[in-house]
């Protein structure tokens, strides 16, 4: 999937840059590349999550920091299959895109991670078909000058076991100096009794008061069966230390796969203005 971004930081010497991430299949191992546009010009195409050590690279995602900071999160895998997840690759760039920090796989640490994509990972407790979800990664990044300015949050579906469907949960990481270290994992849904459900597809986004808010399907209203799902958002006023959770839908529904892929939908996003929230 393509991702872009456009740098629209007034202090920044790159203001009004947009930012392309995508997947060229023709690398070997297939690798996520980059290219940049200043002026409507695009620049040439950089390997930003190197070629060693993995099959290959899926589900790019792109934030700017408030000072022109491009940050690149991908999964990495150990398969053809994109199923068996290794983890989250990142990269940084302090000059519009030019140069990147690192020139072979940076892997942020987390632990419990796979893909599960093509997987249904409610098989076999329901009859509806496979379903196929991702842990691709979500990130975004405070720009406002409040205390926690300039850290990166990322989310994403954590899956240990997705061969034996382990029911995912989000989780959330952060990093205050640009990505050279990362706090612990941190489950952003808050539901804790009763047997696991599904929790899946989460977007995060940081309003401009500083507020982190993360939406995601969740399917905590039917913990006996775990087909029902509904839309949730979790928001932190505290720099993703603790989460409030927040029901969204109004009425439960049950995914149901199109066709013999399983595709129901993707992704689902989330952005922000000065006076609301929009999943």
């Amino acid at each position: 999937k393509p991702f872009m971004a456009i740098d629209c930081n007034p202090g920044s010497s790159y203001k009004n840059t947009v930012y392309l991430t995508y997947r060229d299949p023709t690398a070997s191992p297939i690798s996520t590349c980059f290219r940049y546009i200043l002026s409507g010009y695009p620049g040439p195409p950089v390997n930003i999550s190197g070629t060693a050590g993995y099959y290959g690279t899926y589900g790019s995602n792109l934030a700017i920091g408030p000072n022109g900071e491009v940050y690149a999160a991908w999964v990495y895998t150990a398969s053809a299959d994109a199923i068996t997840g290794v983890g989250i690759g990142f990269n940084s760039s302090t000059d519009g895109g030019t140069t990147w920090a690192h020139s072979g796989m940076n892997v942020i640490p987390v632990t419990g991670y796979s893909t599960f994509q093509g997987l249904m990972n409610k098989v076999p407790e329901s009859d509806r078909g496979i379903i196929r979800v991702n842990a691709f990664p979500s990130m975004a990044v405070d720009t406002t000058h409040g205390p926690n300015s300039g850290t990166i949050y990322l989310v994403w579906a954590n899956c240990s076991d997705a061969l034996n469907h382990v029911k995912p949960n989000i989780m959330l990481i952060k990093s205050t100096n640009g990505g050279n270290d990362w706090s612990p994992m941190k489950r952003v849904n808050d539901d804790i009794t009763g047997p696991q459900t599904d929790h899946f597809n989460p977007a995060v986004n940081v309003d401009p008061y500083g507020g982190v808010n993360v939406v995601f399907y969740d399917g905590r209203i039917d913990p006996t069966n775990n087909e029902l799902m509904q839309a949730y958002m979790a928001r932190s006023t505290d720099g993703g230390v603790t989460f409030a959770n927040y029901q969204l839908s109004d009425t439960a529904f049950e995914p149901l796969a199109i066709g013999s892929a399983g595709f129901w939908g993707d992704y689902i996003s989330i952005t922000s203005s000065r006076s609301y929230v929009f999943p």
